[in-house]
């Protein structure tokens, strides 16, 4: 990664000032071990975020450190003129994303593209990906040099060049990859010859692994460097996300997350641009819930393959006729749901892994022939298990069943697989299970604090899966 002068009296005047920068210069600095050939074992070896040049009396900072700094030095009045500042984007959104992306796609690149680095965070199914296309393409018009793109798993690579093919976007200069194995030995050999000068990191929240620094630390000439996330953090936002403002004790995973990316220069809530209408579904309580020790996945069991549920969804789905998410904890609950709607009409699909399972529909091969299914009106039901959380968007699908989940993560993850701007969630609670009531309350204050609520309907279940009470708190 390309290194930015800075002077040593700057470093210092920062570090000094109320404490809130003063472990700066240890963490510049890892300990890392390789395998040592000669000695044949692991050896600790010094490997610098930033280095330091005695003759010049300058430290060396990753782009995204000098955007940190910058900010410290502008806040204490401290003049930046002896600062080596990066390239700015010279170049400009091309003509043809003004159609395709929507008016706050647009804008919010335009606004990242302020900057030589820093973090995209939207919500998820606000369409990062095609942001991250047109940023691509855009620096691919004007730029001769290449483009590198991390992305974490295969089903987001196969997205990415799925995308790709669909808006007419092929180079040579452009390398896709997932950053283990092989991949981290070819990028190892880059020499100075290699001119990649941007990259963009797909969910971004990955960088703190090694793997990914290594990648990107290698990279001898990289001027731009961009990290892009639409996976909410599980603690509430900006609860233990390290890109968010300035903590006052850097940490060492801090610094090497910030060097990569810069901090977060566009943040996106769904609350501005999704509505969503939740629907409560009230089943008859079951005592015995309240008189058991019931383990974690027992009580999720015992409240997603209710009879009662089974048959109200069955009938609400067939007449709504749309594409609902049901994200499971474990796949033998999902093949337990599965088997629940084997004798009705309902077109059920179970997705893990790489896998599809399916009573009543053709065998499925592929995400692009699941893709095809959905868009064909063909599969009424997905249950998923942690695929619903990263990586892959269904812009038929209209709603998600969420049953169990207490973090944040858990619960708008499978709500942006949906791209739709207006969602209904169904939420199923039992009152007699204590565990799963206490976290559809927990569900509730997030769904509130996170989108616009359009409307909170609750339906009261009888033993037949029929309505016998309604009542309504928005409209």
């Amino acid at each position: 990664m390309k290194l930015y002068r800075l002077p040593h009296w700057t470093l210092k005047l920062v570090q000094e000032y109320k404490g809130e920068f003063f472990a700066l210069k240890p963490y510049l600095r890892a300990k890392v071990k390789y395998w040592n050939p000669q000695i044949k074992r692991s050896q600790i070896v010094d490997r610098y975020i930033g280095k330091y040049n005695k003759e010049t009396q300058e430290w060396l900072l990753p782009l995204g450190l000098i955007d940190t700094v910058l900010e410290y030095c502008y806040q204490l009045e401290i003049s930046t003129s002896h600062l080596e500042y990066p390239d700015f984007p010279t170049w400009k959104i091309l003509p043809k994303w003004s159609e395709i992306l929507r008016p706050e796609q647009y804008q919010s690149l335009n606004e990242l593209l302020k900057y030589p680095s820093g973090i995209f965070r939207a919500y998820t199914g606000f369409g990062k990906t095609e942001v991250q296309l047109a940023l691509l393409e855009s620096y691919l018009a004007v730029e001769p040099h290449k483009a590198l793109v991390l992305v974490p798993s295969k089903a987001i690579l196969e997205e990415w060049k799925s995308r790709m093919n669909r808006y007419g976007l092929t180079s040579d200069r452009v390398t896709i990859i997932i950053p283990q194995g092989e991949a981290i030995r070819k990028v190892s050999a880059l020499t100075e010859e290699d001119q990649y000068r941007l990259c963009i990191a797909d969910e971004m929240h990955h960088l703190s692994a090694k793997t990914w620094q290594d990648i990107v630390y290698r990279l001898p000439n990289l001027t731009y460097s961009y990290g892009f996330s639409a996976t909410p953090d599980p603690y509430g936002p900006g609860e233990s996300d390290p890109q968010d403002g300035f903590p006052h004790q850097m940490t060492m995973d801090w610094a090497l997350r910030v060097g990569l990316t810069g901090t977060v220069k566009v943040s996106i809530s769904p609350s501005v641009y999704k509505q969503l209408h939740i629907k409560i579904l009230v089943l008859p309580e079951l005592v015995s819930d309240r008189d058991e020790e019931v383990k974690y996945y027992e009580a999720v069991e015992r409240l997603l393959v209710r009879p009662e549920l089974i048959t109200y969804l069955t009938n609400y789905l067939l007449e709504k006729q749309k594409t609902y998410f049901w994200p499971v904890p474990k796949i033998d609950i999902g093949r337990k749901l599965l088997s629940s709607f084997r004798d009705t009409k309902l077109q059920t699909v179970l997705w893990h892994a790489d896998a599809f399972e399916s009573y009543h529909l053709p065998p499925i091969k592929s995400i692009s022939q699941l893709k095809e299914l959905v868009s064909n009106n063909q599969v009424h039901l997905l249950i998923t298990s942690q695929i619903a959380y990263e990586g892959v968007d269904f812009p038929e699908a209209s709603g998600v069943v969420l049953g169990h989940g207490r973090n944040w993560r858990m619960n708008l993850q499978p709500l942006g697989r949906a791209r739709t701007k207006v969602l209904e969630a169904i939420l199923p609670v039992d009152p007699g299970n204590g565990m799963m009531r206490s976290q559809f309350e927990d569900r509730m204050d997030i769904f509130l604090q996170e989108y616009q609520i359009a409307s909170i309907k609750e339906l009261y279940i009888d033993k037949s899966g029929n309505v016998i009470d309604t009542s309504e708190y928005l409209d």
